[in-house]
């Protein structure tokens, strides 16, 4: 009889185990996308300074364009 009465207990610290171990793999995924984004942002903060670099020489093209363009007229 007093094995009977541990089987609820053994059950149910075989299931918090399970659970931790679900919670466990979880988590390593929600670290492994946290880090993608992190790199996906950094990405994107680099490719906004390139985009500024580029509109800053097509500025300066457009003006030197514009400057020869009066010379000729």
């Amino acid at each position: 009889m007093p094995l009977l009465d541990l089987v609820p207990v053994i059950s149910a610290i075989i299931g918090i185990i399970g659970i931790s171990f679900k919670a466990g793999r979880i988590l390593q995924k929600l670290d492994y996308v946290i880090d993608e984004v992190i790199k996906l942002k950094q990405e994107f903060k680099e490719m906004k300074i390139e985009l500024k670099d580029i509109d800053k020489r097509v500025i300066v093209l457009e003006t030197k364009n514009a400057g020869s363009n009066q010379k000729n007229v």
